[in-house]
C-alpha cells in the first residue's frame, strides 16, 4: 500500500495481535511542532491505545516512512504507546524511517519493545525512549558506520538514554531497494564503538 500527499497521520492501531507491513507512507506536510498547528504531520505509524489499555503482539515491519522533500516529514515516524500503557511483545523491524523530528518514539514498556534491522537515518532525532525501562535497539543502521549520536558514540541519528544500541549495523545499503522497508545486506558488518565484529 502507498499513502502519499498531505498525510497528517498514516496508520494507527489501538488493537493487539496486529501486523502493519509493506507500506509506503510519504507526507507533503511539515512535522507538527509544539504549537500543534492544524495541517501539520503527526505520525507515520502509531500503535497506542487512547484509553491506556494494554497492547500486545504488534509487529511493524517492512515500511518506508518519509517526507516528500524539503522540510516535509512526520513529527514521529513511528510512535509506540502512551505513558500509562502496558505493552507486551512489540516488534519494529526492517523499516526505513527518515525525515521525522523523532524517527521512533517509545513511550511505554521499553523492555517489551524490540527495534531491529531498521534504517533510522536523516531524522532530527533517531530513537527516543521516554519509558522507565531500557529499549532493545541493537542491530539497526543509524546513518553512519560510527553509530548513533546522542547517548551513542557516533555521528548518526541520535538515541536517548535507556536505549541499548550496540552492536549496530555497519553498512546501510538496502539489499532490495525496490521492496518496501530495509533489507540489510549479507554478509553484514556489525559494529560496537569503533570496532567491527
Amino acid at each position: 500500500n502507498t499513502f502519499q500527499g498531505k498525510l497528517v497521520r498514516g496508520i494507527t492501531t489501538e488493537r493487539s495481535n496486529v501486523t502493519i507491513q509493506n507500506n509506503i507512507l510519504q507526507t507533503d506536510l511539515i512535522p507538527m511542532g509544539g504549537s500543534f498547528d492544524l495541517g501539520d504531520a503527526l505520525q507515520g505509524i502509531q500503535a497506542q491505545d487512547y484509553g491506556d489499555r494494554a497492547q500486545q503482539d504488534v509487529t511493524i515491519s517492512g515500511n518506508d516512512i518519509a517526507g516528500s522533500g524539503g522540510s516535509a516529514g512526520f513529527a514521529h515516524g513511528i510512535r509506540i504507546g502512551t505513558a500509562a500503557q502496558a505493552l507486551t511483545n512489540i516488534s519494529v523491524v526492517n523499516n526505513i524511517v527518515s525525515d521525522s523530528d523523532i524517527g521512533i518514539l517509545v513511550r511505554a514498556s521499553g523492555s517489551q519493545v524490540t527495534l531491529a534491522n531498521n534504517s533510522v537515518s536523516g531524522n532530527t532525532a533517531g530513537v527516543s525512549n521516554t519509558s522507565a525501562s531500557a529499549l532493545d535497539a541493537r542491530g539497526n543502521w543509524w546513518g553512519d558506520a560510527s553509530g548513533p549520536s546522542g547517548s551513542g558514540p557516533g555521528t548518526g541519528d541520535s538515541v536517548s538514554a535507556l536505549v541499548t544500541y550496540a552492536p549496530w549495523l555497519g553498512i546501510g545499503t538496502d539489499a532490495s531497494p525496490a521492496v518496501p522497508g530495509f533489507q540489510p545486506v549479507s554478509p553484514m558488518t556489525y559494529r560496537t564503538n569503533s570496532s567491527a565484529t
